[in-house]
């Protein structure tokens, strides 16, 4: 543990061990308890596993943090802390580390059009390198493909880069084994949140499920990271955190309902990754529930696409051919491999992943206290996608007549036996009740005319640049379509819990709100909060201080602004300097040591030298 290092006060996790304190147990699954039973849903493997609710710990393990949820957050918050010297227990209930990136199989990249420049930390710019280096060592790109810098072997146009999963669960892995290795870190994957016994403000233990096995872990740490991709740890723990949509006189927003709705949480979706094979038929049996979802959602491939003017509008695109005015095709919007920069025979066929609007799940959330119903959930929206591919394969029409029977379901490329992603694309989770919040109105262009950036945050501790893309689920009539950003700070509070000491919510579980999660739910930002919640263990862990009084102390501020420039994350947006410029660190404090400097920062996007 990190005795002489974390706060060891009263109900401290190194105090309780040695006075024996009484442990609260907070019994807390995703799901319900009944007749001392709990339920725990296993999203992977789509079942539900009874656990005794007395049963005692199997095992027993001592870290400084434990990092709950493998997903990109909790990758680069792992890092920080493991790279920092610290000894980290990261567990995910996948078997494959990655989150959006490999499980959920978002491997285009959401990511801002200045990313290979500005407004992604040194780490996550290695995270994208490394992706380019499997292709380019891979043997298979065409010899002035792999010598090109900026690689995108999907050649799609969502973004700058595009992978196979399971490319990027090798680069993730790649940088997880030398920690392994070291004994910093103990990765236990397949494992969820059970519950977690509390003492006070501070949490003194956690249960970790073995999901194959059936066993029980009990971790003691230090410091917490919730970095789950549906907060999972802030129930168990006992942490306040809002779900769904917060009111108007809650956040001042001027997009949020009147009334709190907590049942409004954006839809979640089924990715899959198809072929296109000319001449051959691939088409699957039609699903259950087909002729509904087709007539509800309804099955279609048009979708909102920014109009220039800070709005979006509505287009149809062509499924084969780019859609004037457009960067291209349905077929090429998530491209992940384009075979023309392959050698021919590295692939039968482009690979393109589907994840569209027409399957985004409505019928309810991922968020609520019956496991049996959540199952039922997932099983609808499975079921939903595949209706989608029968539709593209049956159904659409195009020019040559209708349907398209050469698509193929490519489940080798997802790792499946049906095709499917082994986790849904989740975009919105529970989010902790925290210091700070983001708000709409800190960053939306609409409401800010005439800024450059969005509101300054004098505590930021890293930046991100995404729209506020809110995918309606059941609450299809509440939200509005999506709205254009500014580029905007990530103030430190997001990642201080209100009301418990030792827990750092991060990713999806950060103090976001329900408008805000629609820009910070992409790639590169969910990476920077990771990236800042390890730092910030870190030096809590080393000056003895908790999250909160980080927060409250200039000096402990500063310290870690700079632990973070030096990392080179940044935390200020300039569209014309990277961590790799020798301006960085300079260019990244100076809004922040006087006002005079930040009025002199703000006048420009670009970093001009004094």
């Amino acid at each position: 543990m990190g005795a002489g290092r974390g706060p060891q006060r009263a109900g401290s996790p190194g105090a309780s061990r040695r006075g024996g304190a009484l442990l609260v147990a907070l019994l807390a699954v995703a799901g319900a308890a009944r007749a001392g039973t709990l339920t725990v849903l296993d999203v992977q493997q789509l079942r539900l596993i009874a656990v005794d609710a007395a049963r005692a710990p199997d095992t027993q393990r001592e870290t400084e943090v434990l990092v709950a949820g493998g997903g990109l957050a909790g990758i680069a918050a792992t890092l920080a802390l493991c790279e920092s010297g610290h000894r980290v227990l990261l567990c995910d209930e996948t078997d494959w580390p990655g989150g959006q990136l490999t499980a959920q199989g978002m491997a285009a990249l959401d990511d801002p059009p200045l990313v290979e420049r500005c407004g992604g930390t040194r780490s996550y710019q290695a995270l994208r390198e490394g992706i380019r280096g499997r292709y380019r060592q891979g043997g298979l790109l065409l010899p002035d493909v792999a010598a090109g810098p900026r690689l995108n072997p999907g050649n799609c146009w969502v973004g700058p880069l595009a992978c196979e999963p399971r490319v990027a669960l090798a680069v993730i892995e790649d940088l997880l084994a030398p920690l392994v290795a070291s004994g910093r870190l103990v990765l236990l994957r397949r494992h969820r949140v059970l519950r977690a016994g509390r003492v006070g403000a501070r949490v003194e233990w956690v249960d970790l499920l073995d999901l194959d096995g059936g066993g029980v872990t009990r971790v003691l740490a230090d410091y917490l990271v919730d970095a789950t991709e549906m907060g999972d740890l802030l129930p168990a723990c006992g942490a306040g955190f809002a779900c769904g949509a917060e009111s108007t006189d809650d956040t001042g927003e001027p997009s949020a309902p009147v009334t709190p709705d907590p049942d409004c949480v954006q839809a979640f979706t089924y990715a899959f990754i198809l072929e296109h094979l000319p001449g051959e038929s691939h088409v699957i049996p039609e699903p259950e529930d087909y002729a509904a979802n087709r007539r509800a959602q309804p099955y279609s491939h048009s979708t909102a696409l920014p109009d220039g003017r800070g709005g979006h509008r509505y287009a149809l695109l062509s499924l084969f051919t780019r859609t004037p005015n457009l960067g291209g095709s349905f077929w090429t919007y998530r491209r992940l491999i384009d075979r023309s920069l392959f050698r021919p025979d590295a692939y039968p066929s482009d690979l393109s992943l589907i994840n569209w609007p027409a399957m985004d799940y409505r019928g309810g959330t991922l968020l609520g206290d019956d496991p049996a119903v959540t199952l039922e959930h997932l099983l609808a929206a499975r079921r939903l996608s595949l209706g989608f591919l029968y539709w593209l394969q049956t159904s659409i029409d195009h020019p040559g007549g209708r349907g398209h029977p050469e698509l193929r379901l490519a489940a080798e490329a997802m790792g499946t036996a049906d095709g499917l992603a082994r986790y849904p694309y989740v975009r919105e989770g529970r989010r902790a009740l925290t210091l700070d919040r983001l708000r709409e109105q800190d960053l939306s262009r609409r409401l800010n005319p005439g800024r450059t950036r969005g509101a300054f945050f004098a505590n930021a501790v890293g930046v991100g640049d995404y729209a506020i893309d809110l995918h309606a689920g059941p609450c299809a009539a509440g939200d509005a379509p999506a709205q254009s950003s500014l580029p905007f700070q990530l103030p430190l509070g997001l990642l201080v819990s209100a009301d418990t000491e030792n827990l750092i919510p991060t990713g999806k579980a950060a103090g976001s709100t329900h408008i805000t999660n629609g820009a910070t739910r992409t790639h590169a930002v969910e990476w920077a909060l990771g990236e800042a919640a390890g730092v910030l263990a870190a030096q809590c862990l080393e000056e003895g201080v908790a999250p909160a009084a980080v927060h409250a102390s200039t000096a402990q501020l500063r310290a870690l602004q700079a632990r973070l420039v030096a990392r080179g994350v940044p935390i200020y947006w300039y569209r014309n300097l990277s961590p790799a410029d020798a301006d960085f660190a300079t260019a990244q404090l100076a809004p922040f040591a006087s006002d005079s400097a930040r009025v002199v920062a703000e006048g420009s996007l670009d970093w001009r030298r004094p």
